[in-house]
């Protein structure tokens, strides 16, 4: 029997540091074949995927301030459940979660 684990859906966050926040991504927004602009928490946000965000993976890239955000990338490994093809509703809520506690309400 495989590991749970591997029918979960793995993320990771990182501060966007190098990359001057959004405005980075909006600069290199061709090498994305998945360009979303959105909102998390009310701070602007875009979803990107270097494929079609339908097959487990997405990155949600938030702004938090001028030139500053965080990322979560995640991947869904269950391909049975509806975040395999939509993995950016996933990314987008861990994202929303970590600005609420960034905020303190978390």
């Amino acid at each position: 029997m495989p590991d749970d684990r591997t029918n979960g859906t793995a993320f990771t966050s990182d501060i966007l540091t190098k990359t001057r926040g959004l405005d980075g991504l909006y600069d290199n927004r061709s090498q994305y074949q998945v360009f979303r602009p959105t909102q998390v928490a009310g701070y602007p946000a875009v979803n990107v995927d270097i494929t079609d965000a339908a097959h487990g993976d997405c990155t949600t890239s938030v702004g938090t301030a001028t030139s500053a955000g965080f990322q979560v990338a995640v991947h869904v490994r269950n391909t049975s459940t509806s975040d395999y093809s939509n993995p950016c509703s996933v990314s987008e809520k861990i994202a929303q979660t970590i600005v609420g506690n960034l905020k303190g309400g978390g």
